[in-house]
């Protein structure tokens, strides 16, 4: 709560421009800010953009809280056809791209966190790419704290989401304070879920 908030204020105080993603990116692959918090899907593309520019680091990301967990995003695959050969097509394209050879290759090109752990633990696939690219690594460091990503209940969850973000964005660009912010978004979100 109070503590997240008062922790975005600081981007606020080192007057951190309010960058929306499309800009933010280019801006950090340009050396034109210094960190940027991202998926680590954008990682392959950062770190071959970037090349030899400068260099570039990543680390996990920081917790507020002693066993604090992360939610992790993700990806699945629908199969929607009716006609057989189809769903015979789509499912052998489904188990080869969620297996260790497709997950491979969408980890080392994305850098996105690989959902196969015989990818990730085997040295021939993703262990010894791991080991020799070090910027890598801090997906599969936080494969432990990895949590579900939280809903809201009712019909609003979206509309809170909103107001949070709206509430949040005022504190990192300084208009309010994390302390004047806290109640009026809490009040928001009460009456949402109401």
């Amino acid at each position: 709560g109070l503590a997240a908030l008062a922790t975005l204020e600081l981007f606020a105080k080192a007057r951190m421009p309010n960058l929306p993603t499309s800009q933010a990116r280019p801006a950090f692959m340009a050396g034109k800010i210094g960190i940027f918090a991202d998926s680590s899907s954008n990682l392959g593309a950062a770190t071959r953009q970037i090349a030899k520019s400068f260099e570039m680091r990543t680390l996990c990301f920081p917790l507020g809280a002693a066993g604090g967990r992360l939610p992790a995003g993700g990806n699945l695959a629908v199969m929607l056809s009716k006609d057989p050969e189809k769903q015979a097509a789509a499912w052998q394209y489904i188990k080869f791209a969620t297996g260790p050879i497709g997950q491979t290759i969408m980890a080392r090109h994305t850098g996105y966190l690989p959902s196969n752990s015989v990818a990730i633990k085997t040295p021939e696939l993703l262990g010894d790419f791991y080991k020799a690219n070090t910027n890598f690594q801090a997906s599969i460091a936080q494969i432990p704290i990895l949590t579900g990503w939280y809903a809201f209940p009712g019909p609003n969850a979206v509309k809170i989401i909103d107001v949070i973000k709206r509430h949040s964005e005022a504190v990192v660009t300084g208009k309010k304070s994390a302390a004047e912010t806290m109640p009026s978004l809490v009040a928001d979100v009460r009456k949402l879920l109401e």
